[in-house]
């Protein structure tokens, strides 16, 4: 309880992660086959206490309880990151 959520729906998740994964092409780890990357950036860098929900169509992960977002998978010097998977059509 308490805890800051960024909740984004997967269509949209899968574009920001298309668009994140290439543009920072070669500056942070490559972005595993059948995920996609959704880069979150904070001006003050506190990421604690920040999580995802995820759902919907395309998403092809465990189900993300309200009460537990997922985690953040990595940081990079474009902020925090998350690689999630996804399934087409």
């Amino acid at each position: 309880m308490g805890r800051k959520v960024l909740s984004v729906l997967a269509l949209t998740l899968i574009l920001f992660g298309m668009f994140g994964a290439s543009v920072l092409a070669g500056t942070v780890p490559e972005v595993p086959s059948g995920y996609v990357r959704l880069h979150y950036y904070r001006p003050d860098h506190q990421y604690e206490g920040w999580g995802l929900h995820l759902w919907g169509t395309g998403y092809d992960g465990p189900v993300v309880d309200w009460n537990a977002a997922a985690e953040i998978t990595g940081f990079d010097e474009y902020g925090a990151f998350w690689d999630i998977p996804y399934k087409e059509g």
